[in-house]
Order: C-alpha cells, then structure tokens, then sequence
C-alpha cells in the first residue's frame, strides 16, 4: 500500500519504487532498465532497493564489449591498431575496426595476417594482378597474370574482349563487326556480352527476328491457329490475310457464291430472297418473295404479278389482254387497235384514210376488216372493229 508523506493527498512510495496509478494503487518496484541506459550489446542490471539505480556489464571491472573500453554506460573503440603489439604478420598491416582489427598482408603477400607466418610471399601476380588488366567489377574477368622467375607477363584480353592486357581490355562491338544491315526489317542490333564476340537482332515486343527472312515476324503466327470460318461440309474455308509484322491478320469476305455473308470470322446462309429466286417481268415487275419460316429452308412465291399468270412450271407468262375476251380489247374499245405488251396492252386509234369522203368511198379509208361508222367525227366517219 502507498503511504502519504505529506498532507496533499499525493502517494509517495519508498526509494526504488514508484506509484503505479493503473495497477490498483500499489507502488512498484521501479524497471530502471527499460529506456536502455547501456551502451548497445552491455547488459543493464538493476540494483535491489533501498540503494535502486542500475548497473551497466555483468563484470563491474569490465563492462564493455570486446574492443572497447568505458563505463559501460559509454563505451569507446579502442584502436587495437595504435600500440606495437598488435598480432599481425611483420608483412601485413593493421587496420583498426569497430572493436575489433584486422591484418592485411602486403602486396604480394598472402595469408590469414595474423601471426609471425600469417602472410606468405606469393609473387607480384598476387597484387594488382601484377599490373595486368582485370575488370573493375566483374571478379575473375581478366588478363591472367604470369611470373617466371621476376619476370611478370600479362596474357592476352579474356574472350569478349580485345585491346593492351597490361592497358585496358575493352568488349568486342559484335555490331560492329557485323555486315552492314545485319538487323533490318524493324530489328535493332544488340551486342552480345562476353565471352561472345557475336550480335543479336532484337524486335519490338511480341516479334521475334527470322534470321533466314532478315525482319521481324510475329512470335505466333496469326494464321497458324485462324479464328476465320471454316465449314467442312459446306466446302468453304475464309482466307486468313496477314498483315505487316506486328500487326496481325484479318479474315477475308464470307462468299457470296456459296451463299453466304458476313464478316469472315462468322458466316451465315444468305437470305433466299436476296438472289430475285422468283419469277421478275418487265419494267420490275416481280412475284413477292418471303423467306420460308422456320425451321424450314428456302422461300415462297407470291402470286404473279399483274398482266402475267402462272404457266403451270412454277414461273410466271404474259397474258394476252388483246385476245379474244381479253381485259385489253374491252379497255380500248371499238375505235382503237389493242396491241399486247409483257405485263399489259397499248390502245391505239384505228387509222383509215382521210382522203375518203365517206364509208362508201373505199370502206371510209378503214382497213377492210373492220366497219366504217359514218359521221360520228365529221362527214369523214372512223373506222371500227365492228361494221
């Protein structure tokens, strides 16, 4: 329980705790560790009240890490490299780090660097590459260094690459050694990195380059896996036309001869009717055609058109409107000629002579197998089907 040192009503708890106002009014024993007042990597341990506070390392003579020296609250670098006993080879040099060192061996040297034989003489190849050309971030990638005796050579650029081994090595420009237009036909030309001396003809995306044809051509062939129509039973197969590279194909037209339209990828009957199939006269004159309801096929003819009747073949002829009863002869009446046409007739006037005074006079003029009727236009008559 809190005990009040004071008369505000304010809890105060004995050295090393500290009032816990969410934890039912206890006081608690204070976690003096938990902003971590060591330095990183030195353990915090706290101290039993009454005395509280904390203490920095498990060893109070030496807190700090390895390679450091301090209080434990701070601990500095101590630069193993500064006195002359450092533990390196006589042919290596220290190098101080973040509590620690190290012992590199000196050109020409090689080893762990550490310890009176920690570096071993290993010629001048061992430095540098003794001089000779070596990639700057490639390991590996050089002119192979050499030595015979205390003599040092430099062989020849690694493949890929041409130029002064003891100088600098460069890549081959393998589209600079290609023939002229090497990559045409939308192609780019790319060097191939080493150890090829060659090229690549690179496309736009979706294109590969057909080395043979010297362009670039679809990856996949539009044509090889058509969307146009095809009916096996029908006979008819859409052409597929491909386009420019890279551009596709479209199907051709749907043919009309085998009766069909549409686009090319889907083709369908055309309609009967659009081929005229029924019986078509003169001036336009047609029998309607209607397409057969379904599901049944084909097409149905209307009646004939007027001035034509059906001929008992499933077409249509002309009828004779000047015949004997036909609808023409009553039309034009008995002063006129009726004269047959496809799909009608034409009335004429009787013609006669009209020198002739009179229907005595030479039948009035009028041709001898039809009357003459006196006086109906003037003296002279006209002439009549009927005498």
């Amino acid at each position: 329980m809190p005990s009040f040192a004071n008369t505000t009503g304010v809890p105060s708890c004995a050295a090393g705790y500290e009032y816990a106002a969410g934890g039912g009014g206890a006081c608690v024993k204070t976690d003096v560790c938990r902003d971590g007042p060591c330095f990183p990597g030195v353990l915090c341990v706290p101290l039993p009240p009454p005395a509280g506070g904390f203490a920095c390392g498990e060893d109070p003579g030496s807190p700090c890490p390895p390679g450091y020296e301090g209080d434990g609250v701070e601990c500095l670098d101590v630069d193993e490299c500064a006195g002359s006993a450092t533990g390196c080879s006589p042919r290596a040099t220290c190098k101080n780090i973040p509590g620690d060192y190290l012992c590199e061996c000196d050109d020409g040297y090689r080893g762990v660097g550490r310890g009176p034989l920690g570096c071993a003489f290993s010629g001048p190849c061992s430095s540098s590459n003794g001089g000779c050309w070596e990639h700057p971030s490639l390991p590996g990638v050089r002119s192979e260094c050499t030595t015979t005796g205390a003599r040092t050579s430099c062989g020849p650029c690694p493949a890929g690459y041409e130029g002064d081994p003891e100088g600098e090595c460069v890549e081959v420009d393998g589209c600079a050694l290609a023939a002229a237009g090497a990559c045409s036909g939308g192609a780019v030309c790319v060097d191939a990195p080493p150890p090829s001396t060659g090229h690549a003809c690179e496309c736009p995306d979706g294109m590969e380059y057909d080395y043979e044809a010297g362009l670039c051509v679809d990856i996949i062939d539009p044509c090889d896996d058509p969307a146009c129509f095809e009916d096996d039973a029908l006979g008819v197969s859409v052409e597929c036309i491909q386009l420019a590279p890279g551009l596709g194909a479209v199907c051709g037209p749907c043919p009309a001869e085998a009766g069909l339209k549409g686009d090319g990828t889907v083709c369908v009957p055309l309609s009967p009717c659009a081929a005229n199939p029924c019986f078509v006269g003169a001036n336009g004159a047609a029998a309607t055609c209607t397409d057969a309801a379904a599901p049944a096929d084909g097409y149905v003819c209307g009646p004939c058109p007027r001035g034509y009747e059906a001929d008992g073949e499933g077409s249509c002829r002309d009828v004779d409107e000047c015949a004997e009863g036909g609808a023409g002869l009553a039309a034009c009446g008995p002063r006129a000629a009726c004269a047959n046409v496809a799909g009608g007739f034409n009335c004429t006037a009787l013609p006669r002579d009209p020198s002739t005074t009179s229907c005595d006079d030479g039948n009035g003029g009028c041709d001898p197998l039809v009357g003459c009727c006196e006086g109906v236009f003037g003296e002279a008559g006209e002439c009549v089907r009927e005498p």
